[in-house]
């Protein structure tokens, strides 16, 4: 059975047709494919990926620890600010996409977030608990325990500035911020444009994840399935591994090296 989204209530409540991706039931569509296309080009379509595959690194050595594993700098990354990176063998080529996040936890400690593409979360914990030797570095797979939605569109700063009831800074692509949606519902809200679109990431704790969705909708998201995603992803010429990028791939092969490869 594929495993449910957090999401999967309120997105049926909608009208969703579900489909399998990466082992999940994610919303293919919402019974108008073509329409749900047009509204996020021309305002703000909203998607269900919380399939993302999410680890969580936390200790001293953690972001020294990324960086001599992968391709792009992470010694030095501030809180708030994030980069895609690729991990390779040793002959430089790509094992695993990912994009790398600086960010505080709810108790306070800083941590290294690590998103890679949808079912390769064990995979990427085998990969870095091989390498780890002594370095003080807890890696925990909380893929499961998150919710993650994507917003994109020309009306995306639009509708998240009166979904929170305040303006919303510009942030450069991977720079990332915390907000609070309602009544305590703290996200993670990330600047990423994937769809070749104004995008953000929202990424929240599975029992907030219904009212983040609901409130977005209300101030004008379109929900929008991952057929559409997929569309628009193509048309921006936006890689990702497996239908893109395979393992036989030199990391400098790949189109976003010159932003992910230091």
């Amino acid at each position: 059975m594929p495993h449910p989204s957090p999401l999967h209530d309120v997105t049926a409540a909608t009208g969703a047709v579900f489909a399998e991706s990466a082992g999940w039931s994610l919303p293919a569509h919402y019974g108008d494919p073509d329409g749900e296309y047009r509204r996020t080009l021309a305002g703000a379509g909203l998607f269900d990926t919380s399939h993302a595959a999410k680890l969580e690194l936390t200790g001293p050595d953690a972001p020294m620890f990324l960086g001599n594993l992968s391709t792009n700098v992470t010694k030095n990354l501030p809180l708030g600010g994030g980069c895609e990176a690729y991990f390779c063998d040793p002959r430089a080529k790509v094992q695993f996409q990912s994009w790398i996040y600086h960010v505080r936890l709810g108790d306070g400690r800083h941590a290294m977030w690590v998103e890679t593409t949808p079912g390769r979360n064990a995979d990427l914990v085998k990969y870095l608990d091989r390498y780890l030797i002594s370095e003080q570095v807890e890696i925990a797979d909380v893929t499961e325990q998150f919710a993650q939605m994507h917003f994109a569109g020309p009306k995306a700063v639009e509708i998240l500035s009166e979904t929170l009831g305040d303006a919303i800074p510009e942030l450069p692509e991977f720079a990332h911020m915390e907000r609070t949606f309602g009544a305590g519902a703290t996200c993670s809200v990330r600047r990423r444009d994937p769809l070749g679109l104004p995008g953000y990431d929202v990424v929240c704790l599975n029992e907030r994840a219904e009212g983040v969705w609901r409130m977005l909708a209300a101030a004008g998201a379109t929900p929008a399935g991952l057929d559409t995603y997929e569309t628009l992803r193509i048309e921006a010429g936006t890689p990702v591994f497996g239908p893109d990028i395979g393992a036989n791939r030199f990391v400098m092969e790949v189109g976003n090296a010159a932003r992910a490869v230091s």
